[in-house]
């Protein structure tokens, strides 16, 4: 082999060395192009999931903000009937003490809260005007 064919052939594999370099490099910037789309369809993907997650927590904030609202208002509302019942419970008058009569087994009648009555008068518990018929009274002091 002559001087001229060794540079040929060195120049051969030379070539040959650059092309298999230059579709490994094609390659590599493939699979990279293939990866990069592969990122780009992705965070594209993430970015609708951000937006969906985003609007569907706006909306449970209106929700709550009206479930809040309602809320409110039922507890406003309750409160005023409250103020109103306890304004007319106040007027209502009641005996200040109830008897009931017989002993549990079906006898006996008045006559053991007529005699209750008569005591608790002679004891000052009850004051001198107090009467079946006419049982409000104010408390003896």
């Amino acid at each position: 082999m002559n001087h001229l064919d060794k540079l040929i052939d060195r120049a051969n594999k030379a070539l040959e060395v650059a092309e298999v370099e230059k579709a490994e490099a094609l390659m590599v910037a493939s699979k990279e192009l293939e990866v990069a789309e592969y990122a780009a369809q992705a965070a594209e993907q993430e970015k609708k999931a951000i937006i969906s997650l985003a609007e569907g927590k706006e909306k449970a904030i209106e929700l709550s903000g009206a479930i809040t609202e309602t809320v409110r208002v039922l507890a406003q509302i309750n409160a005023e009937k409250e103020v109103q019942i306890s304004a007319n419970l106040k007027d209502i008058q009641s005996p200040g003490m109830i008897f009931q009569s017989g002993n549990g087994e079906g006898s006996g009648g008045m006559q053991m809260p007529l005699i209750n009555i008569a005591i608790m008068k002679a004891a000052g518990i009850l004051p001198a005007d107090f009467s079946i018929t006419n049982p409000i009274t104010t408390p003896v002091n």
